[in-house]
């Protein structure tokens, strides 16, 4: 899985934590922020500020967080920090500048950022079957010779509580501004198992050996997509190239998946 581009890291700090003097506008993202806050706990510290100084210990974890939530893209918990940065603390260092407050997301297209919507109409959005999903890992192979591990997700039943006939259906996603959609959403074909009475898929394939090792995206139900934007600056319509065949299937956003079926 490709790691979410510097550029989009950027625009989340700009758009959240946007300071009125420049600060960490190019090459340090998140972790000029996390410096900016560790020099304005010296200063509340030399002032005898407790509460200033433990305002800003909670910023900082904050931004810790959303630094290693972006670099394991994971967006649903990078969107729940950005939310949480909307309202900073409050302690400003003698002559520095307090943050401006932070623009509104963007009011285009649907609801949720991350969340993939089927389109059946221009601006008309229906949800998918959203599931958690079950992530599992199994091992295998000798133990100080070579080892291998696949990843999974499992969904319970056999069959979506969504459904398009084939080859009528277009599915949406908004995200924010500077994010690339390529970041967030990949798209499955899932085995069905009717003896389990579940769903499932194998997202990736690693081993290792004495001297190598090397992990891969596993393409067998990888369905290949692209990108349309279609409104604003962040909704964009996702395409597959090909023509679905009938099957069950799902959109994986970070940690949600987003689950349909195509019938003949």
């Amino acid at each position: 899985m490709r790691p979410v581009s510097l550029i989009a890291l950027l625009a989340f700090c700009a758009a959240f934590a946007r300071p009125t003097t420049t600060v960490a506008q190019d090459g340090a993202g998140a972790q000029a922020q996390i410096d900016r806050i560790d020099s304005w706990i010296v200063l509340a510290e030399a002032a005898n500020d407790k509460d200033g100084a433990d305002c800003l210990r909670r910023d900082r974890a904050t931004w810790v967080s959303l630094k290693d939530a972006t670099d394991r893209n994971d967006p649903f918990r990078m969107l729940g920090l950005i939310n949480a940065l909307k309202n900073p603390c409050e302690y400003v260092p003698p002559g520095a500048e307090a943050l401006a407050p932070p623009p509104p997301p963007p009011q285009d297209g649907p609801e949720i950022i991350g969340q993939v919507y089927a389109m059946p109409a221009e601006g008309e959005y229906l949800t998918l079957e959203r599931e958690d999903g079950d992530r599992s890992s199994a091992r295998g192979g000798f133990i100080g010779y070579y080892s291998s591990r696949t990843k999974s997700i499992r969904i319970d039943g056999v069959r979506s509580s969504v459904r398009f006939p084939k080859e009528q259906h277009r599915f949406v996603v908004k995200v924010w501004p500077g994010m690339d959609p390529f970041d967030l959403v990949k798209l499955y074909r899932f085995e069905v198992r009717p003896a389990k009475q579940d769903r499932v898929v194998e997202t990736s394939k690693s081993s290792r050996s004495r001297y190598h090792s090397y992990s891969t995206d596993n393409t067998e139900g990888r369905v290949r997509v692209s990108f349309k934007k279609i409104g604003g600056q962040a909704v964009y319509e996702i395409v597959h190239e090909e023509a679905l065949p009938p099957g069950e299937y799902a959109f994986l956003s970070g940690e949600k998946v987003f689950a349909f079926g195509v019938d003949e």
